[in-house]
């Protein structure tokens, strides 16, 4: 008998976004088809298939499509790309609902995934709101600490530059935002003089901090604007390199927030004192503590804050694919500093959201790829990806089972503005055809657009119609003319 829960749209989406995603990558002609159906004996139970004409998946295989990775020895990978999480993720996310996922495949002939999950309709608001008080109340009571600060936050990593910036911006702060070092000197020069504090991680491509911040510290009018260098790492070196590339203070990743609002106040704040505490109330103090999923530490870096906690962890899984994509089976001197930079972001991104033996993983990678020693590569890449797929599993159970409370959802924040930066992402991505530009549209799409409303409301129709390359010509051109 299965069991019936309200269902949830967000996973049924997330479930859809990989299912057709590896759908269309494996489909180079034909058609790629989501069917949807009430079960004949049930009004209470969903039925979808995703269908492909692609090149289908030989039987020898069907037993193993649904495993942590498995397709990352195979050259339809090399040729396609991918490594198999989205599956792995997918069939976890229909097993929380209650329902089963399969597959049927003829090798040359497509694909068809098939997946039922039971639902009941949704809870009325009083019932609704009596189980999440009772459930996932918790009170925050804190004052913001950084209002009217504006921070510029240098961040290559997605993950690590969203829970900062939401973090700061909860704290009333302003945040501009770079991907790189270079990208951190040229918004020094457009807005310096509203800048009053500089975030910079050191490890980033194209320029690193270090770089970015003595370019800085050149610039006419710009020798002074405090700059705290974010790091891996809390070594002596790391802080003494920092100082004497220019730095004011340093900080390691992933930070404590109440530690970071600090180090800021003490360049931008006058007279902070200690009265300036977070105060924490909460009940949940009987939560199970999740496989690789150290959930309370990382609520505990981050103020206690469950939204910011909750954002990262959705974007670690949807970028965990592409991380893995970037992270080989067999490393030589000739990838060995790709391989490094990928391991080194996704480690960051581990600790973030808590995912500590990924992260102890990682860090073994990187250490051994450091003094070139290749030998057990191969195994702890293998070990590492499992513990990935047990951090992603563990996440997801922790995300499904947190749902807002009726005053949260009544609760309506301040709309964040696009940013000329965040549209530059969108046309990248759209460049590659990244099924992730799904998410990053639509999160667009609920913030303040300003100047950008025209030109997102006419690539709306080519991006629900995933006609990217349409979308990406009308962002080139609308980008050109602002120039």
């Amino acid at each position: 008998m299965p069991k019936f829960v309200t269902l949830d749209s967000y996973r049924l989406q997330q479930i859809l976004i990989n299912l057709a995603g590896n759908a269309i990558k494996f489909t180079t002609k034909g058609h790629v088809a989501i069917k949807f159906s009430l079960d004949k004996t049930s009004d209470h139970i969903l039925h979808i298939e995703v269908v492909d004409t692609g090149i289908g998946i030989s039987k020898d295989k069907h037993a193993s499509v649904f495993e942590a990775f498995s397709q990352a020895e195979t050259s339809t990978v090399r040729a396609f790309g991918g490594t198999g999480l989205g599956l792995v993720i997918s069939k976890t996310l229909v097993e929380l609902m209650g329902g089963e996922i399969s597959l049927e495949s003829v090798e040359g002939c497509g694909s068809t995934f098939k997946f039922y999950v039971p639902f009941i309709d949704g809870c009325d608001e009083s019932s609704c709101s009596v189980q999440s008080q009772q459930d996932y109340g918790h009170v925050v009571t804190y004052e913001k600490r950084l209002q009217d600060v504006t921070i510029l936050l240098v961040e290559d990593n997605p993950i690590n530059r969203l829970v900062a910036r939401e973090s700061l911006e909860a704290e009333g702060a302003t945040i501009l935002t770079a991907e790189n070092g270079e990208q951190a000197v040229k918004a020094v020069k457009e807005s310096g003089a509203v800048i009053d504090v500089v975030l910079m991680d050191v490890q980033m491509p194209i320029m690193d901090g270090y770089t970015a911040t003595k370019e800085i510290r050149a610039l006419k009018g710009f020798s002074g604007i405090p700059i705290i260098a974010m790091t891996a790492n809390a070594l002596m070196s790391d802080k003494k390199a920092a100082a004497q590339a220019g730095m004011d203070d340093h900080i390691s990743k992933p930070f404590d927030i109440a530690q970071l609002v600090r180090i800021i106040s003490a360049f931008t704040v006058p007279n902070i004192s200690s009265k300036d505490v977070l105060y924490v109330d909460s009940d949940n103090k009987a939560e199970t503590k999740l496989s690789d999923f150290n959930h309370e530490a990382a609520l505990l870096r981050l103020g206690d804050n469950r939204d910011i906690l909750c954002a990262a962890a959705e974007s670690f899984i949807a970028d965990s694919e592409t991380a893995m994509g970037s992270i080989p089976t067999v490393v030589t001197d000739d990838n060995v500093s790709d391989v490094m930079r990928a391991i080194h972001s996704l480690k960051g991104a581990s600790l973030t959201v808590g995912a500590e033996r990924t992260a102890g993983k990682l860090a073994e990678l990187e250490i051994d790829l450091k003094l070139h020693k290749y030998e057990h590569y191969s195994v702890k890449v293998k070990e590492m990806s499992e513990l990935l797929v047990d951090a992603c599993s563990a996440i997801q159970i922790f995300l499904f089972g947190k749902p807002k409370s009726v005053e949260q959802a009544r609760v309506v924040p301040k709309k964040e503005s696009v940013t000329r930066l965040q549209i530059i992402e969108l046309c990248d991505m759209l460049a590659q055809s990244n099924m992730k530009v799904l998410d990053i549209y639509s999160e667009l799409k609920r913030k303040d657009q300003g100047s950008y409303l025209s030109v997102l409301s006419e690539i709306d129709m080519d991006v629900q119609n995933l006609n990217f390359r349409n979308a990406q010509a009308r962002l080139e051109r609308f980008l050109r003319s602002e120039c």
